[in-house]
């Protein structure tokens, strides 16, 4: 008869060390390039070296250490090319869904965006309280998704959380992002999946463009507009280079919700499918 408590099966002591692991990362305990030894980690982690093997592997998958020869696990390095190609991600898969499922949302769970909303209106300069009910607030339709959409989605969020922290990037206007949520909780309010597809597209590309030319005002963008022009928006750029705030648009019929959005990132201008 197995008499192991839940904590002490060798799956759960597995994804135990993962996820204190990974939030050691997340919070800079062991920044980028840091070498990490498994005498040191079996002792911090609480576990034994097989599950943490295990443990690392699930985090070398997931982009977070990296293998190096001669010199065991290292902590990954962290590139601005690789987040942009993270929010390429995000910027292809999230808001189609968020528009299939408009009109789908229970008053409770809108109630619950809703109040994650007034917490973000109350602490707009608190970095760490603003990231917790921004995540919140978004984590609602997410939760929607499916099981496996949603871990991917969390997944990526992580490394992008990761990377603001490293770079320490913040919001540059809290507001914006506080703009762009309210109308996008109205469009679901509302069932309007075209408007919140819409406004989820601006507010991931704002938020690309908020923190990508926050480190780096001369990047050379290549996979994000990619993404966006593949799905029918249109980002101006001169040699690959967007300086702020950029003209986008959208290539088919264009709501009037996102044509009245504007961030220090973004102008939203009419596209040749507007009427």
């Amino acid at each position: 008869m197995d008499t192991a408590t839940p904590a002490e099966r060798p799956g759960d002591m597995v994804i135990g060390a993962y996820e204190k692991l990974r939030d050691l990362i997340l919070d800079g305990t062991y920044h980028p390039g840091h070498r990490l030894t498994q005498g040191e980690l079996t002792e911090v982690l609480g576990v034994g070296r097989t599950p943490l093997r295990e443990a690392l592997r699930m985090l070398q998958a997931d982009g977070f250490l990296v293998s190096v020869a001669n010199r065991g696990v290292t902590v990954s390095r962290i590139e601005l090319g690789a987040t942009e190609e993270l929010y390429a991600l995000r910027l292809l898969v999230e808001p189609p869904l968020l528009m299939s499922l408009a009109g789908n949302f229970s008053d409770a769970e809108i109630d619950e965006m809703e109040k994650s909303l007034g917490e973000l209106e109350l602490h707009p300069d608190r970095s760490k309280e603003f990231q917790e009910n921004h995540l919140a607030f978004h984590r609602v339709a997410s939760a929607r998704y499916g099981e496996a959409i949603d871990a991917f989605v969390m997944q990526v969020y992580r490394r992008i959380v990761w990377a603001q922290r490293s770079y320490m990037s913040r919001p540059r206007t809290a507001t914006d992002f506080i703009a762009a949520d309210t109308k996008l909780l109205d469009a679901l309010r509302r069932g309007d999946g075209l408007a919140a597809k819409q406004i989820l597209e601006f507010h991931l590309i704002d938020a690309a463009l908020g923190l990508i030319l926050d480190v780096d005002p001369e990047h050379a963008f290549s996979a994000f507009p990619s993404a966006a022009h593949g799905i029918g928006i249109e980002i101006a750029m001169e040699d690959n280079k967007i300086t702020p705030p950029s003209e986008i648009c959208w290539t088919g019929q264009t709501t009037e919700d996102v044509l009245a959005l504007t961030s220090a990132n973004l102008r939203v201008v009419p596209g040749p499918g507007s009427s």
